[in-house]
């Protein structure tokens, strides 16, 4: 939900807001100002029908029903995938937002205790009654004073969960980007890095597509585990070229990207080591015992001109790659 009106519609909303809210005797919090501002702009039926249904009158205020619309309406589309740190960031808000009515409510009766104290002792030249009111007005500005110190401890932990869940989130993220089997960039990656390149044009990028030879047949004759120990293999090759400028990425099946921030002459040299260390996998097949060192790997190369778009790029590095194909397989093709 956005709020992008003017300061003259802004004030006209809050003009209609904060009368129902006192109506209500709703606290004036940052959470219930939003909530009843988005009822008054209209921003969503299905919002204003909840909010006048949960607090259709004074009295029926609850806050961890208007903590629960904020969490619906305002934080969850915001929110990781993660069922379990959406779930984390939720008790994080709760405990906040618990904590700041704390903090207005006491506010609020620390604002009336102390009216009702210059009151007093404005009405009555009774030293006892002025004492009286006086320690009452002490005792209060203990309480709140503890309240304070509450809510600023509450922040700092607040502050270390926060950075706890910066944490985890970066970590997700990461193994979201993350082939499970080669432990390399997945395709989500891929897509990622490739417009990121493009975007720079302070450097050149070029695009490397490899797809093992004949892997079909090798699934079928030896079977999906040995398959998968050959694209492990794989996968630890280039992790092992692996550098700032060089990205590489399982693309989907037998299929691997390179995405080389560097010129073609050097993408292409690349590709040729690449290459030249497919050939040197061995992998043992379990059940027979059988050596399996006949592995190779086809590669187009192509870079990107200031026209090209991913999809450009990649069809004529895919085009390149059909080439070498066509060519008799392990070797490197430009297009």
């Amino acid at each position: 939900m956005q709020f992008e009106e003017d300061s003259v519609a802004s004030a006209s909303y809050l003009k209609q807001a904060v009368p129902l809210m006192v109506q209500r005797q709703i606290p004036t919090n940052p959470v219930n100002f939003a909530l009843w501002y988005s009822h008054v702009k209209n921003a969503s039926q299905e919002l204003s029908e909840r909010l006048l249904f949960e607090f259709p009158a004074a009295g029926t205020y609850d806050p961890k029903k208007s903590q629960q619309l904020f969490y619906d309406y305002f934080v969850r589309d915001h929110l990781p995938e993660q069922d379990e740190t959406q779930g984390a960031v939720a008790e994080l808000l709760s405990q906040l937002f618990d904590t700041v009515n704390k903090a207005t409510e006491g506010t609020s009766q620390y604002s009336e205790s102390l009216k009702n104290t210059i009151a007093a002792v404005q009405n009555t030249d009774d030293p006892k009654e002025v004492q009286k009111a006086l320690s009452n007005l002490l005792r209060d500005t203990d309480a709140v004073n503890r309240l304070t110190q509450d809510f600023q401890s509450h922040l700092v932990e607040a502050r270390k969960e926060v950075e706890n869940l910066k944490q985890q989130l970066q970590e997700s993220e990461q193994t979201a980007l993350l082939d499970e089997l080669t432990q390399i960039g997945n395709r989500r990656a891929f897509d990622q890095t490739i417009d990121r390149c493009l975007q720079d044009s302070s450097q050149p990028t070029s695009l490397l597509l490899l797809d093992l030879d004949h892997f079909k047949k090798c699934n079928d004759t030896y079977g999906h585990v040995t398959g998968d120990r050959i694209l492990e293999e794989v996968g630890d090759i280039l992790s092992g070229i692996r550098e700032a400028n060089i990205h590489p990425m399982r693309y989907g099946g037998e299929e691997f990207a390179v995405i080389c921030e560097q010129p073609a002459e050097q993408a292409a040299q690349l590709a040729e080591t690449i290459r030249e260390k497919v050939t040197t996998i061995s992998v043992r097949q379990a059940e027979t015992g059988e050596i399996i060192n006949d592995i190779s790997v086809s590669v187009g190369v192509s870079q990107a001109s200031a026209e090209d778009s991913a999809d450009s790029l990649k069809e004529r590095a895919d085009k390149a790659l059909y080439q070498a194909k066509e060519n008799g397989r392990n070797r490197v093709e430009m297009g």
